[in-house]
């Protein structure tokens, strides 16, 4: 076993102060840390889950404050911290008694934490301020509390509803009231996942002070990476191939979810190479496979693990992993409580958490059990887990492990299922459906037989599975009642019929017989009548001679009865040469149509032996035709492996500076790149099938920062412009292609002039600016939204519910006063949209749709609920209302768009984008859905099927764009992350056309296109640090930049 006392590295367990010695490669983040809560006695720290924000505060920021970092009240810091779990403030107060944090000399007793729960409760949110007072470090310690995982208020929704309880309204105020009271060294840091962070803006006070507070975690760079590995394996003589550190700095700077994964991969690396006493001295790319990779290090634990169980224990696991993940809720939170997971799994408590904790061995917080009561205290103390403990599985969304995928696509079709069957009963309770018939009847018995269903798996949804079983039963019933109906109608037709067969039968023989007896007599008179005819013929020739010959004749009687005798030999010779007739004739028929057949095989065998003769033709044709497919397909797919390859050579060769290396990578990166346009052309290759928009747009980006000599995109010339001090650019808009207006949290409206062509340099950077201030105030405003009408009329919104009309040609700098206040709604502005051609204008607000005419006092006021999104298009209005979306005509008129979409995706809505023949609402996951719409036919009132689901986000959506000449939809979000997908493509390979812009470190909050003189187009995006960044929205015009650039760098051309 792993002595872990000797391993550097902690796994999957956050780094504590007790492991600070050997947490390296944050330096600069503590540093800003320190800066933020200096300035503002208030850090609200951000990042995805896994990114180590625990770790920075634990090993990071509180031994820099404990070294004697200058508080308000001097060097001394008492630190505490808790997590709010689902009953906040007495983790609050529980948090207070900790470590004796409120103490110099004496302890904390065991009435502290009810003496703080009361003054709490009393003083409300002045309530740590007058524990703080009360206490014996008041003005001689600065107080640090620390809110780790905050998210809690909004994950665990089964157990706590923010949307209900005042309890997180209570913390927040007593967090903003501690803070800005200037006599008081209260400081508070807010932990939270970046999903979660625009859950904070609906808490009023603290909107202002947590924006000028936050800060994001970045991703591990490989200044940091190299940190680390020089000071635990190059220490230990163990160094690592450049092509591993390529790796490891490529993954996590675009992802930085990874680094839970590459904490894990080196704990086993240590372990191996350094515990174990390894004879390499170097580990290679072999080395990191060999342990399952970066992507699946601890997927490949997870499965061993498994897969050494017993069959017993791997069926619990199995339906543990079920019980936790709930597709109900559209996101990654996997999370029950210990009492349903056993009733689920049929195991008891002692079994269930021997289980878990033997996973917990391993994989350390990936399973997070906690006490619903005091989160504080550890639910792992106990041998047993209380019934009433909640289990968490972390970082679920790059765990990589293909079982645990399988089960989770079992529980959403599980889930699907039981949400369509519920619903089915729902309305047939309601007399509005029958009961269910096949096939679907066939697929509800299915599930209901299911072993994965039953009453304890439905627990965790907010459904009647009861009242679905019962309803299945039903149907059941009712299809066998009709079944045996059937039968028995089926059952007497049957006998209907075999009595009617039967007299028919009889009938039948009857007429047969009678038809070949009348046949027969019918034969039989003809015959006569032909014989009867050919005598009386030969009779009268004979009596003719007679009488002619009647001297030769010696007695008539004799020469008559002769005759007769003649005449019957006649009438057989002719029966005789008649029948021989028929037979030849018969034969010369039989022959003609054997003759007839054989020219038909004949012919049959001709066409049947051209017509192979071409389907081989075909055939081999489409071998080579396919064969030339393969060939082409083949060599796309290594193209694009060279891609990424050569991103990490590109790499290797800068930071080596192997300028003669980098020649030859990116000639043949442009070189590559031709040739796989020129592939793609093919006429035997679908578009769709391999589009290497990603891997190009990496590659390309790589050779642009090398080319520039940076050390990221938005540090090259594609920055168009920069912030002071990097405050953030809220909102921008572009007028006419040739000047854009930005502005953000600083109240300063800078004005670009944009260059008519990429490399061309803008004449001022930026030309002028607008300060919005108040006169009676004098207090700078934060602005929320730009809207250049005209070059003399530009409208500002700000946060703090004013509307300004700018004429930014009258003057560079302006002092003004908003034209419309809307302080007597209690609601915040969303956005503001203007209406040139009829002189109108829209301000849009929380519950209010505010119409103006030229600026002028509001003419209509239209009251809503809840709008969550808006978008304006074709003169008409789209809004995001109470989980509908409404379009409002220029007259008022609403109609509700019908949606195919799950209400909790709908409940979360923040972002609306139409277009001319699409719909897209996102959310808060950063899930982003798209429907076909026809703006022109708003009186459809057939609900629109969805046609694109985009789940590539992790947090908050603040943007969306669509380039409608393309159909390349854009999309942002406060995960920094910028993802660009081509909606041409058929749904199946869409997937394929995603490309993700990496250049921002910091939240985007706008987007949107220009197009220079020389035709070019560029997608613009602002984000939090003031930047400004330019994007090639054609690929081909990208290389085109990156080639005359690599010429005129190395080739002097």
């Amino acid at each position: 076993m792993l002595n872990n006392n000797l391993n550097p590295f902690v796994g999957l367990k956050p780094y504590s102060k007790n492991t600070s010695n050997s947490y390296f490669g944050r330096e600069q983040d503590v540093e800003n840390l320190l800066q933020i809560l200096q300035k503002n006695k208030l850090l609200t720290l951000n990042g995805v889950s896994g990114s180590g924000k625990t770790s920075l505060i634990n090993s990071g920021l509180i031994p820099r404050l404990q070294n004697g970092f200058i508080g308000q009240a001097g060097k001394e810091w008492s630190i505490t911290s808790f997590r709010p779990g689902i009953n906040i403030l007495l983790n609050l107060s529980h948090a207070l008694t900790q470590n004796n944090v409120l103490k110099v000399d004496s302890k904390s007793n065991t009435t502290d934490q009810k003496y703080y729960s009361e003054i709490i409760s009393n003083s409300g949110s002045m309530g740590v301020v007058e524990i703080y007072k009360r206490s014996d470090i008041f003005n001689k310690k600065n107080l640090l509390i620390i809110i780790d995982q905050l998210e809690d208020l909004f994950k665990y929704e089964k157990y706590f509803d923010s949307s209900k309880s005042e309890d997180d309204n209570n913390l927040m105020d007593i967090i903003y009231r501690s803070v800005t009271m200037k006599n008081t060294a209260i400081y508070f840091l807010i932990c939270i996942e970046t999903p979660y962070l625009s859950k904070l803006t609906s808490y009023k006070k603290l909107q202002e002070i947590i924006s000028k507070s936050q800060y994001a975690i970045q991703n591990l760079n490989q200044t940091g990476i190299n940190q680390i590995l020089e000071n635990t394996f190059k220490k230990q003589n163990i160094l690592f191939d450049s092509k591993v550190v390529d790796l490891f700095n490529q993954t996590l700077k675009e992802e930085i979810s990874y680094l839970p994964n590459f904490q894990f991969l080196l704990y086993k690396l240590y372990e191996k190479f350094v515990l174990n006493s390894s004879e390499k001295s170097i580990i290679d790319l072999e080395d990191i496979e060999d342990l399952g990779g970066l992507e699946h290090s601890i997927a490949k634990d997870f499965e061993t693990i498994y897969s050494s169980s017993t069959k017993e224990n791997q069926k619990i696991v199995s339906l543990l992993f079920k019980a936790i993940s709930s597709p109900q809720n559209n996101t990654d939170i996997q999370y029950e409580s210990i009492l349903n997971i056993s009733e689920y799994t049929n195991s008891t408590r002692v079994e269930l958490s021997k289980i878990i904790k033997s996973f917990k061995k391993t994989f350390n917080n990936l399973f997070d059990v906690f006490e619903p009561s005091i989160t504080g205290i550890s639910a792992s103390a106990n041998k047993t887990y209380d019934a009433k403990n909640i289990l968490t599985l972390k970082y679920i969304k790059f765990l990589n492990w293909e079982r645990y995928t399988k089960w989770l696509d079992e529980e959403k079709t599980n889930f699907k299922d039981f949400k369509d069957f519920s619903e089915i009963a729902i309305k047939k309770s309601n007399n509005q459906v029958g009961f269910l018939k096949t096939p679907v009847l066939e697929r509800a018995i299915v599930w209901q037989k299911n072993a994965s269903t039953n009453k304890n798996w439905a627990k965790k949804y907010k459904l009647n599975f009861e009242q679905t079983i019962n309803f299945i039963n039903e149907s059941e019933q009712d299809d066998l009642r009709i079944k045996t109906e059937k039968e028995n109608q089926l059952t007497r037709e049957r006998n209907k019929d075999r009595r009617a067969k039967k007299i028919g039968y009889i009938v039948a023989g009857f007429g047969i017989i009678g038809a070949l007896i009348t046949y027969g007599l019918w034969i039989k008179a003809k015959e006569a009548e032909k014989t009867a005819t050919y005598a009386s013929e030969v009779a009268k020739k004979a009596q003719n001679d007679a009488v002619e010959e009647k001297e030769i004749a010696v007695s008539a009687t004799e020469n008559m009865q002769k005759a007769k005798k003649d005449a019957e030999d006649a009438r057989d010779d002719a029966k005789n040469k008649a029948k021989q007739a028929r037979i030849e004739k018969n034969k010369a028929i039989a022959a003609t149509l054997a003759m007839e057949i054989a020219m038909k095989d004949a012919k049959d065998s001709r066409a049947e032996a051209l017509e192979k003769a071409e389907e081989a033709r075909i055939e081999k044709n489409k071998a080579q035709e396919e064969s030339i497919r393969n060939k082409t397909l083949k060599e796309l797919i290594e193209l694009e492996a060279d891609f990424k390859d050569l991103v990490i050579k590109l790499n290797s060769a800068y930071q080596e500076n192997k300028i003669e290396d980098l020649k030859i990578h990116i000639d043949s990166s442009i070189i590559k790149q031709k040739r796989f346009a020129k592939l793609k052309q093919h006429e035997s290759i679908e578009s769709e099938e391999i589009t290497g928009d990603e891997s190009i747009l990496k590659l390309n980006q790589k050779i642009l920062t090398i080319l520039k000599e940076k050390n990221s995109y938005g540090k090259t010339d594609m920055l168009l412009t920069k912030n002071k001090k990097n405050y953030s650019i809220r909102s921008f808009d572009i007028l006419n292609n040739k000047k854009i207006a930005y502005a953000g949290d600083k109240g300063v409206i800078n004005f670009y002039d944009i260059p008519p062509s990429d490399g061309v340099k803008s004449n001022a950077l930026p030309i002028s600016n607008i300060k919005i201030v108040e006169n009676y105030a004098n207090i700078d405003d934060r602005i929320r939204n730009l809207v250049y009408v005209h070059d003399s009329i530009l409208i500002a919104t700000t946060f703090s519910k004013k509307v300004f009309k700018i004429n930014p040609k009258k003057n560079s700098t302006l002092t003004l006063k908003p034209f419309h206040k809307i302080s007597e709604y209690k609601n915040d502005i969303l956005d503001f949209f203007v209406d040139a051609i009829n002189n109108k204008q829209f301000l849009i607000t929380t519950d209010y749709i505010i119409t103006f005419n030229n600026y002028s006092l509001p003419t209509k006021n239209l009251k809503y609920k809840n709008i969550k999104a808006t978008y304006y298009r074709d003169s008409k209005l789209f809004i995001v209302s109470q989980n509908k979306v409404f379009v409002i005509d220029e007259n008022g008129n609403s109609e509700e768009i019908l949606l195919d979409i799950d209400l909790n995706d709908m409940n979360i809505v923040n972002k609306l984008y139409v277009t001319a023949t699409y719909l897209f609402l996102a959310n808060e996951n950063g899930n982003v859905f798209g429907y076909d719409y026809d703006t022109k036919d708003i009186k459809n009132k057939n609900p629109k099927k969805q046609k694109f689901k985009f789940l590539d986000h992790s947090s908050s959506i603040t943007s969306m764009f669509l380039e409608e000449d393309k159909n390349l939809l854009f999309t942002a979000s406060l995960d920094n992350k910028i993802f660009r997908y081509n909606i041409d493509y058929a749904s199946e390979f869409i997937r394929n056309s995603k490309a993700n812009f990496v250049g921002h470190e910091k939240w985007i909050w706008d987007m949107n296109t220009y197009t220079d003189k020389a035709n070019q187009k560029f997608l613009i995006t602002a984000d939090e640090e003031g930047n400004l960044l330019k994007w090639y929205i054609n690929p081909d015009e990208f290389l085109d930049k990156i080639e005359l650039l690599y010429k005129k760098k190395y080739l002097n051309k």
